[in-house]
């Protein structure tokens, strides 16, 4: 007798995920991608969520949201200080990172 199909939805999703963040480069002609791992924030919390970032640092931002980062180097304020210092909207590309993966844009016809 066959096993059944293993079901991978959860209804109470994993605490963190993966999930890529554009980066701008200067004169490159595709952003570079750095895969964060964020902390789940629920839908209804999304909003209250962003408005307590106002007034952090992109430091702050991005340490608030994510907990780790596929990139050379440890995930902590001095390297977070770095990529920031490097590159230019940094915070509102994480933002906009999580956005995308909380909420996916709605197909079109």
């Amino acid at each position: 007798m066959a096993k059944p199909a293993k079901n991978v939805f959860s209804i109470k999703p994993a605490p963190t995920f993966k999930a890529p963040v554009n980066i701008h480069v200067p004169g490159a002609a595709e952003p570079g991608v750095i895969n964060l791992e964020f902390k789940h924030i629920k839908p209804k919390d999304l909003e209250a969520r962003m408005e307590s970032l106002q007034g952090k640092t992109d430091v702050e931002v991005i340490q608030e949201l994510a907990v780790g980062w596929d990139v050379d180097g440890e995930f902590d304020a001095d390297n977070i200080g770095e990529l920031v210092d490097n590159y230019a909207n940094v915070g509102v590309a994480v933002i906009n990172g999580l956005a995308a993966a909380l909420i996916p844009a709605s197909r079109g016809n």
